[in-house]
C-alpha cells in the first residue's frame, strides 16, 4: 500500500469512527502519554516503531472533540452524495485492531544501517455477522512480510524505509516514503475518485 493510499484509509477510519465517538464524552485519561520509545539498537527501534503506530490509533489517542465533529461534517457530507448501499452509518462502533508482529531476521548491514524483515498479521476479532472468506483467514494467518530499513542518525537508530510485499507478490514496494524519496509520480485512484 503506497503512502498516499495509507493516509487516505486513515482519513476514511477516522471519519467512520468519529461518528461515534463526537456523540461520547471524552474519556478520562484520553491524552493517554506516547509510549516509551528506545532507539539503541535497530530492533528496539522497531518495535518503538510499531508501538508509536499502535498508540496513534487506539481510541486514547484520538482526535479532539473539535477535530472529530469536522470529521463527522465530511462523512455526513458525503452520506448526501452517494446512494444508501454506499452511505456510512450514523453511529460506528470500532474496535481498536490488533496486530502480532514477528521480528524474522536482523541484518547489521553496516555501522549505521540494519534492514530488518518481519511479518505482521492482523488478529483482530473478527466481528460479529462478518463472513471471512478462504482468502480473509488465509492471509489473516500468513500475515504481511516488510522490511524496514533502519539507520543510525546521531546516536539514534530509526526507521527510514518501510517495504511491503504485496499479497501473493514476490516483489517489494515502498510503503512510507522519506524525505530524500524522489517524488512518486501520482497514479492512485481510490473508490472511483
Amino acid at each position: 500500500m503506497n503512502t498516499s493510499r495509507m493516509l487516505i484509509t486513515l482519513c476514511l477510519l477516522f471519519c467512520l469512527a468519529s461518528c461515534d465517538m463526537a456523540s461520547k464524552p471524552a474519556a478520562k485519561g484520553r491524552e493517554t502519554p506516547p509510549p516509551g520509545i528506545d532507539l539503541s539498537t535497530p530492533d528496539k527501534a522497531l518495535k518503538s516503531y510499531w508501538a508509536v503506530l499502535d498508540w496513534g490509533l487506539s481510541p486514547t489517542s484520538m482526535p479532539t472533540p473539535e477535530q472529530l465533529a469536522a470529521m463527522k461534517r465530511i462523512s455526513d457530507t458525503f452520506n448526501r452524495v452517494v446512494g444508501p448501499e454506499m452511505a456510512r452509518p450514523a453511529r460506528v462502533e470500532r474496535d481498536q485492531e490488533v496486530f502480532e508482529r514477528d521480528i524474522m531476521q536482523v541484518s547489521v548491514e553496516t555501522a549505521s544501517r540494519a534492514v530488518i524483515l518481519a511479518r505482521v498479521r492482523n488478529v483482530s476479532p473478527i466481528p460479529d455477522g462478518v463472513e471471512a472468506t478462504a482468502r480473509d483467514l488465509k492471509k489473516r494467518e500468513d500475515g504481511d512480510p516488510y522490511r524496514y530499513v533502519i539507520e543510525k542518525i546521531g546516536d539514534d537508530w530509526r526507521v527510514t524505509e518501510v517495504w511491503e510485499q504485496g499479497y501473493g507478490s514476490s516483489g517489494w514496494s515502498r510503503t512510507f516514503r522519506s524525505r530524500k524519496s524522489k517524488p512518486m509520480v501520482p497514479t492512485m485512484t481510490f473508490q472511483g475518485a
